[in-house]
């Protein structure tokens, strides 16, 4: 992320806002769309940037903060583990276990076998308590 504090010169061109300012950019311009600010694109100069715009070429657009995806819930799952009990998407929680798994031995390593075993057969809740081992 980008942030440009006290803007030297904002113009508008072919329906984008040019921002340029020397200290923070290095003279290069961002091109934020007017109508979509989420449309931002990352030029060497404005020149660059007009040239690419007034030909509506493909530019390189500057990165998005990633949508987090929604979680279904039937992928929670509660763990119970050395007394403490948390939920997990099942996925993050077998693969936190499995590398809790070959991390560790002896009863440790029981222990965090239990539970992922218990979340790959598709248990909705796990623990490492003896009256949950099968």
């Amino acid at each position: 992320m980008i942030v440009i504090t006290g803007l030297d010169t904002s113009r508008s061109f072919n329906g984008f806002r040019l921002i340029t300012k020397d200290n923070d950019l290095n003279g290069q311009c961002i091109a934020v769309n007017e109508k979509d600010t989420t449309d931002a694109r990352l030029f060497p100069s404005v020149e660059e940037a007009k040239k690419n715009l007034k030909d509506n070429k493909k530019t390189k657009t500057m990165p998005r903060a990633a949508k987090t995806p929604k979680v279904n819930m039937k992928d929670m799952v509660k763990i119970t583990c050395y007394r403490k009990t948390k939920t997990m998407r099942r996925d993050k929680a077998m693969a936190f276990y499995l590398d809790c798994m070959y991390n560790s031995e002896g009863s440790e390593h029981e222990r965090y076998e239990t539970i992922y075993f218990q979340l790959k057969d598709g248990a909705m809740t796990a623990s490492d308590e003896e009256d949950f081992r099968s």
